[in-house]
């Protein structure tokens, strides 16, 4: 949900943890989001973004809820006590509230990522 700062967003987050090994751990979570109400423009993270050209930027004429959804993978590698290495990749899919305020358009996103921890 970094794509956009919608104020009255709503999370519910199912998640799961299994450790394989004793040095790894794999993680996986499951996030519906909705709005709490049907207002507020799609922003990016800087607070900009697409203005509707149906409804114009702080509409009251929104009606769709539904944000969407993301999946988020991730697995955390223990090596010894001071290094820890985490591989993680995600996917959000865009809702029904995204498309209404972007002028159709609702692309997924994916990404992914790698950590190296250091502790001392």
């Amino acid at each position: 949900m970094d794509f956009f700062s919608w104020n009255n967003m709503l999370d519910l987050r199912l998640k799961t943890s299994i450790k394989p090994l004793d040095k790894l751990k794999l993680f996986l979570d499951y996030h519906l989001f909705w709005l709490d109400k049907a207002k507020g423009d799609w922003l990016n993270v800087v607070g900009t973004g697409f203005v509707n050209p149906v409804y114009g930027p702080g509409s009251t004429a929104y009606t769709q809820t539904k944000a969407g959804d993301e999946i988020d993978l991730k697995g955390a590698y223990k090596y010894n006590q001071h290094l820890t290495f985490v591989l993680g990749a995600s996917a959000f899919f865009p809702g029904a509230a995204v498309r209404e305020r972007n002028g159709g358009v609702a692309d997924q996103a994916r990404w992914a990522y790698f950590i190296t921890s250091v502790h001392f």
